[in-house]
């Protein structure tokens, strides 16, 4: 599963979140997303993780 610790959407060290590509996306109106609640540590990837700008 995915969502399991070391998993892709689970890093569990700094190391595992700096192979995770962030993308921030230009606002453009309304966007609906689907998403369920999940754990894991947001902080690793949000410190770490690539962060990259959205290009059409």
């Amino acid at each position: 599963m995915h969502s399991e610790p070391e998993g892709a959407f689970f890093p569990i060290s700094a190391e595992m979140s700096a192979d995770i590509a962030i993308t921030r996306l230009k606002e453009s109106g309304f966007v609906k997303i689907s998403a369920s609640e999940s754990y894991g540590v947001i902080e690793h990837i949000l410190e770490n993780g690539q962060m990259k700008e959205f290009q059409p």
